[in-house]
C-alpha cells in the first residue's frame, strides 16, 4: 500500500466521524502524508486521540518509473527521468543532451530524499525556494501582464528536489528541513559547479546550459559556486513570517573568488478581503531592495498594486525578482497595478507598470523610464470563446552624442489581439486569431492573422496551423503560440512578410508512450513561391 493510498483511507475513517469539526476537515484536506496529521499542533484533542487509535497496515512496497523523452530537430535532445520511492525514501536521477552537444549525459542531476522524524533532508540537487525572489525563489520568476495577480503573491515553498533540465538553477549538496513549535527551519550547504566566468568583479553565469560552441565549452564547469543558506518561517496571529540568510563563494577556474552575503525578512497576512506580502533585502552593496504590495478580493473583483525598489548590484545566489530589467548589474524602482473583474460571462483585466532604471554615477537628468499597459476583454461559453487584447510599452531613448543638452525621445510599441476559438464538439475546435504591432507611429509595422485547428479522434490529435504575416522588419514583429513538443514553451516570431503552415501529430497510448511529429513549411510571399524553408521534430516520450 503506497503513503497516498495510506493518508486516503485515513481521512476517509476520520471524516465519517461526526464529532469531527470543520477547522479539522480542513486539515485533513491539505495535508500529505499521516506523520504531517500527527504532527499538527492545530488539530483538536479529540482528533489527535482518533488518529492513535487508527491502524493502517503500510506494506513495504517499492515504486519505480521512468520517463524518456527524445526530440530530433535540428539535432536530437533527449531527457531521461528515473524516480524510485521506498516508504519514506525517494531517489531521482535525470540525464539531459540539447542538440549540437556530443556528450549524451551533458547534463545529469540526482537526489535521495527522506524523513527522519519531523525533518526532511535532500541530498544531491535540490531547490530551495523563499520569499518574493530577491535572495532564493522560482527559476521562472513572476512576469508583468493579465496574470500577474495570481502568481506575484506566491511565496517559496522551501526545501524540494530538484528535476529540471534547467542546468543553472539548482544547488548540489546537503539541504535539512525540520518543523518545529518554533516555525519550519531549513540549512543548506551547496558545492555546485556553474557555466560562466568573472569579469570585472563581476559573477556572469551562462544560464543557456548549450554546450556546443568553442566559447561554451571553454565557460563548462568554470565557476565553483560554495554556499550556505538558512531560512526561517512561521506564523503568528494569522500572519507568515520568515528570515533568510545566505552567504555564497564564487570560485573560477584560474583561482579568482567572489564573495557576497544577503539577508532578508518576508512576510505575508490577510485581513478581510485585504492579503498583504513583502521582502526586503540587504546585500554586499548595504543598500536596501524591497518589493510590497497588497491585494484586494471581493466575489467578482480582484485589485493588486505593489511596489518595488533595487539598486545596482543586488542579485546574488538564485535572485529572480519581478523586474522589467533582468541583467545582474541592474536596478530599478517600480509600480505595478493589476485588476480582474468577471461580471457573469465576461472577464476582464487591466494592468499597468512604470518602472526608472537606477544607473549610479549618472549625474545627467535624463533617466530611463519605461512604461506598459495592457487591457484585455473575454466573453466565453461552453461553445465559444472571444478575446480582445490591447498593450502598450514606451520607454525613453537617450539619442545624446557629444552635445552639453540631453536629448530625449521614446520608443512606442503598441500591438492588439483578436482571438474567437469555437469549440464545435469533444472532437472538434477552430481558432482565428489575428495580431498587429505598430513601432513608433508605424515607422514599424506588422499584421498577421492564425487559422488553427485541434482534431482528435480515439488516440490521435492532430493540429493545423497557418500564418499569413505582413511585417515590415523585426522592430514590427508579430508572435504567435507555436505547435510546442514535450519540454517546450515557444512562440512564433514573425518578422519578414509571407506564411507558413504547419502540423503536429500527437499519438496517445494510454499512460505508456507518445508520439509526437511536426512539420513546418514557410514561404516568403502570399502566392505560394519562392525558396521555401521546411522544418520537422520528432518526439518521443516513453512512461515505464
Amino acid at each position: 500500500m503506497n503513503e497516498d493510498h495510506t493518508i486516503k483511507n485515513a481521512i476517509t475513517i476520520l471524516s465519517n466521524i461526526s464529532i469531527i469539526s470543520s477547522e479539522d476537515q480542513e486539515i485533513l484536506n491539505q495535508v500529505h502524508t499521516l506523520n504531517d496529521l500527527k504532527k499538527n499542533d492545530q488539530i483538536s484533542i479529540s482528533l489527535k486521540r482518533l488518529i492513535l487509535n487508527i491502524n493502517i497496515i503500510d506494506e513495504p512496497t517499492i515504486n519505480a518509473s521512468a520517463r524518456e523523452k527524445i526530440t530530433i530537430t535540428n539535432g536530437i535532445r533527449h531527457d531521461l527521468l528515473l524516480s524510485v520511492s521506498f516508504r519514506d525514501y525517494h531517489f531521482n536521477l535525470l540525464f539531459e543532451k540539447d542538440p549540437g552537444e556530443q556528450n549524451i549525459l551533458d547534463h545529469a542531476v540526482f537526489s535521495i530524499q527522506g524523513n527522519i522524524n519531523s525533518a526532511q533532508w535532500i541530498v544531491g540537487d535540490y531547490q530551495l525556494e523563499g520569499g518574493y525572489g530577491l535572495i532564493t525563489w522560482k527559476s521562472t520568476p513572476a512576469y508583468k501582464g493579465f496574470e500577474t495577480i495570481n502568481v506575484l503573491t506566491r511565496k517559496g515553498k522551501g526545501l524540494k528536489p530538484y528535476r529540471s533540465s534547467n542546468e543553472y538553477w539548482s544547488t548540489k549538496g546537503l539541504g535539512v528541513q525540520w518543523n518545529s513549535s518554533y516555525g519550519t527551519m531549513t540549512v543548506s550547504f551547496g558545492n555546485t559547479l556553474q557555466d560562466g566566468k568573472i569579469e570585472d568583479g563581476i559573477v556572469n553565469i551562462d544560464e543557456t546550459g548549450l554546450h556546443v560552441t568553442e566559447n561554451d565549452l571553454n565557460d563548462k564547469n568554470n565557476l565553483n559556486e560554495r554556499s550556505a543558506t538558512f531560512l526561517w518561517s512561521n506564523d503568528y496571529f494569522g500572519n507568515h513570517f520568515g528570515i533568510i540568510l545566505n552567504h555564497q563563494r564564487v570560485v573560477e577556474r584560474n583561482e579568482t573568488t567572489i564573495s557576497s552575503s544577503a539577508a532578508s525578512i518576508f512576510t505575508t497576512g490577510k485581513w478581510q478581503n485585504w492579503q498583504w506580502f513583502g521582502e526586503s533585502a540587504m546585500h554586499n552593496n548595504r543598500r536596501l531592495s524591497f518589493i510590497s504590495g497588497v491585494i484586494f478580493r471581493l466575489d467578482r473583483i480582484k485589485y493588486l498594486i505593489t511596489i518595488r525598489s533595487y539598486p545596482q548590484h543586488f542579485r546574488s545566489y538564485r535572485s529572480q525578482p519581478f523586474s522589467e530589467w533582468r541583467g545582474f548589474n541592474d536596478g530599478e524602482k517600480g509600480v505595478f497595478q493589476n485588476i480582474q473583474v468577471k461580471i457573469q460571462k465576461h472577464a476582464i483585466a487591466l494592468y499597468s507598470d512604470i518602472a526608472q532604471k537606477v544607473e549610479e554615477g549618472n549625474n545627467t537628468p535624463y533617466r530611463l523610464i519605461n512604461q506598459e499597459n495592457g487591457l484585455r476583454w473575454q466573453w466565453f461559453n461552453s461553445a465559444h470563446r472571444l478575446m480582445i487584447q490591447f498593450k502598450h510599452n514606451s520607454q525613453t531613448t537617450n539619442k545624446a552624442a557629444f552635445t552639453k543638452n540631453i536629448i530625449t525621445s521614446e520608443n512606442n510599441r503598441r500591438t492588439i489581439k483578436l482571438q474567437y476559438q469555437y469549440n464545435i464538439n469533444n472532437q472538434l475546435n477552430i481558432r482565428w486569431q489575428i495580431n498587429t504591432a505598430s513601432f513608433n507611429k508605424n515607422e514599424s509595422y506588422g499584421y498577421g492573422t492564425e487559422t488553427r485547428i485541434l482534431f482528435k479522434e480515439n488516440n490521435i490529435v492532430l493540429t493545423v496551423s497557418w500564418i499569413v504575416a505582413n511585417v515590415s522588419d523585426y522592430k514590427g514583429r508579430i508572435y504567435f503560440w507555436g505547435l510546442n513538443l514535450p519540454g517546450e514553451m515557444n512562440s512564433v516570431s514573425v518578422s519578414q512578410r509571407g506564411q507558413q503552415f504547419g502540423a503536429r501529430i500527437q499519438l496517445l497510448q494510454r499512460d505508456k508512450y507518445r508520439i509526437f511529429v511536426r512539420y513546418r513549411i514557410k514561404w516568403p510571399s502570399f502566392k505560394f513561391q519562392g525558396t521555401t524553408h521546411k522544418t520537422g521534430a520528432l518526439a518521443i516520450q516513453i512512461n515505464l
